[in-house]
């Protein structure tokens, strides 16, 4: 080699001692696919004077799991007189759970109304409404009715965390449903009763392989593997006037929390009647005192414009990456401790009680 050229060669080499770069690691929701898988679930029961148990059932083992589709059609239902009640459709689940393989509830147990408000304010699809899906048909005069709603298991499909982990088939999650007696959809029942089929789909990442076909390494497990995402209920009596509704699940860290106000006979209140102020006091802090016409705005505002059903207040703990529920960066989760005063303080125009919705997140880490 010519004196000039070996000088150029040694003056590009490495320096002594130095090392490359790491090859980055590919995130998991990339190195990852998405796969459904039909859940086990294809059950059909005709609407009576009693409820009807539909079933326990094992979900399929593969990856990780994201969420249940859950479809829910009445069909068959014949007249045109059949009015309905005003949690209905959805009222026609009178409890759903799903339990991790000791039996422990991961979601639930709740009604079919409120799986529907999680979903509504839970951030996990881009449309928010489970009335604007596209399989949603409208209760009809024949009692006749179709829908769809998710039961939430991973809290951000952004990045997959707290999906969970589901690779044994000897330790299966399972799904438990219960259907509601006819006068919990109906206040008039059609002529011929509806018969309703339940069907469930399980969404899921699958597992990674530790490199890509080019040789990189790869996440093979969603970020904070471990980490779970509850969904819960508390019902509490109410007077009319001031009430002080203390939470009583705490310990972990809030990513939403639901408000609904029902009257004496269980219907929700109208908006208007909601309390006003509402404050949410967090240990020895006021963390939100607002007027009614305020909160509306705000959680209207963090569900992309999408007002919620009448007698609901909702605290979004989720709405940190664009102002919108859901995706979200872990930044605004309300941390608690098992000592924490979580509170709410208003006045109540009606007796009646206050169902606290928790959405809460056991987690391994924030990453």
């Amino acid at each position: 080699m010519p004196p000039a050229a070996n000088a150029l060669a040694q003056s590009v080499a490495a320096p002594a001692g130095r090392q490359e770069a790491p090859t980055p690691t590919v995130p998991f929701v990339r190195a990852s696919q998405r796969q459904t898988l039909f859940a086990n679930v294809d059950q059909s029961r005709v609407f009576a004077a009693a409820g009807a148990q539909i079933g326990v059932f094992e979900l399929p083992a593969s990856g990780f799991l994201r969420n249940i589709a859950l479809l829910v059609t009445a069909s068959g239902g014949t007249g045109a007189a059949a009015v309905y009640q005003a949690d209905a459709p959805w009222s026609v689940i009178e409890q759903i759970s799903l339990e991790d393989p000791s039996g422990r509830p991961v979601y639930g147990p709740v009604s079919g109304y409120e799986l529907m408000v999680s979903n509504f304010v839970g951030g996990y699809d881009n449309q928010l409404d489970p009335a604007t899906w596209a399989p949603y048909v409208a209760p009809s005069t024949a009692g006749n009715f179709t829908f769809m709603l998710q039961i939430p298991v991973e809290a951000s499909p952004r990045d997959g965390y707290a999906a969970l982990a589901n690779q044994d088939s000897s330790a299966a999650y399972r799904l438990r449903i219960t259907m509601a007696p006819q006068a919990s959809v109906y206040s008039t029942v059609p002529t011929t009763p509806a018969t309703v089929r339940f069907q469930a789909w399980a969404n899921l990442w699958t597992q990674p392989t530790a490199t890509n076909l080019a040789g990189q390494p790869q996440q093979q497990v969603p970020p904070g593997s471990g980490t779970i995402q509850f969904w819960t209920r508390e019902v509490t009596a109410l007077v009319a006037g001031r009430n002080t509704v203390r939470v009583r699940r705490v310990g972990n860290l809030f990513r939403n929390l639901v408000l609904i106000v029902r009257d004496a006979p269980g219907l929700r209140v109208a908006q208007a009647t909601l309390p006003d102020p509402i404050r949410l006091v967090w240990d020895n802090l006021t963390l939100l005192d607002e007027g009614r016409e305020l909160r509306l705005q705000k959680q209207e505002s963090s569900l992309g414009g999408n007002p919620v059903p009448a007698g609901i207040y909702v605290y979004s703990f989720c709405d940190d990456l664009d102002g919108q529920s859901g995706h979200e960066m872990r930044n605004a989760l309300l941390p608690t401790t098992v000592a924490t005063r979580l509170e709410i303080d208003g006045s109540f125009t009606v007796a009646g009680s206050l169902t606290v919705l928790i959405n809460d997140i056991l987690p391994v880490n924030l990453n």
